[in-house]
């Protein structure tokens, strides 16, 4: 099957080289049967997305829909769970759930050629690779505390979980020499794991945004800011999120229905008589 990537110069090329220099195999011939063989669970990608955004994140989805249907490949695209402004430096960015790694800065020139390479032929292109030496958590997550974006690589993470993940990474680390940081990231967690049991009440969103704005305005340094950021960027992108959870008392993927903080009831009776 001879691959086609629409029209217009250097489709499915990078950085303006010309596709024989990047590809030694070029980007037409058959596909490898080994790769997809029957049965094999369908390949899939995932772009950033904002309605707002200033980095093209819309036209790279849409020229990667195009290459699938023009090809007739077996391909799901979808869309990131992204909380950003639509204007950082890295994006758009583009996520294999499967492989777990994202590309940043990718074109639609270039829509062409991620589709045979990473899912099609296996192969990672590594001028494309997100790689950053402050990233040092999960694999299926980017967090930019400069550039202040979260992405999810899929809609199946749960930002109200995500938000206490990056609590639970924190944890322990506060130098406790001033009450917001040191009070905060505790009190922010006991109300996420409230909401994520399915105990949430009223009021608990407001809450949680009052801790984050004491933590990031009247701490010592900017260690509290960082902290609770993922959560404010959560909460501004996705409060619908922790309204289903409070309002149906649940996660309606039931990914925080297994979290470990939930506790046994042993566990909730000693808390309760230590306070």
């Amino acid at each position: 099957m001879a691959l086609k990537f629409g029209k217009g110069k250097n489709k499915g090329g990078l950085f303006g080289t010309k596709k024989a220099d990047y590809y030694p195999y070029g980007l037409t011939g058959k596909l490898s049967e080994e790769f997809c063989p029957d049965g094999f669970d369908k390949p899939c990608i995932t772009v950033c997305y904002r309605e707002d955004c200033a980095c093209g994140c819309e036209k790279v989805r849409d020229t990667l829909l195009e290459a699938v249907k023009e090809n007739g490949l077996d391909i799901r695209v979808g869309l990131m769970k992204t909380a950003c402004s639509g204007k950082c430096g890295e994006g758009p960015f583009v996520g294999f759930p499967k492989k777990k790694i994202f590309y940043s800065k990718v074109t639609p020139d270039m829509a062409g050629g991620i589709l045979l390479e990473t899912l099609m032929r296996g192969r990672v292109i590594f001028d494309l690779l997100h790689i950053s030496p402050y990233r040092s958590y999960r694999s299926d997550v980017l967090f930019d505390r400069e550039e202040e974006y979260l992405l999810a690589i899929d809609d199946s993470i749960c930002m109200v979980c995500l938000s206490d993940y990056f609590l639970r990474w924190d944890e322990g680390v506060s130098c406790g020499k001033c009450v917001p940081c040191r009070q905060g990231n505790i009190r922010l967690r006991k109300i996420l794991n409230r909401i994520m049991a399915g105990e949430g009440e009223k009021g608990d969103i407001e809450e949680l945004k009052a801790v984050c704005d004491a933590m990031r305005l009247a701490a010592y340094c900017d260690f509290a800011k960082s902290t609770s950021m993922p959560l404010l960027l959560a909460l501004k992108y996705y409060e619908e999120e922790f309204v289903e959870h409070i309002e149906k008392k649940g996660c309606k993927s039931s990914v925080c229905s297994g979290s470990e903080d939930k506790g046994t009831e042993e566990d909730k009776k000693e808390e309760a008589a230590a306070a």
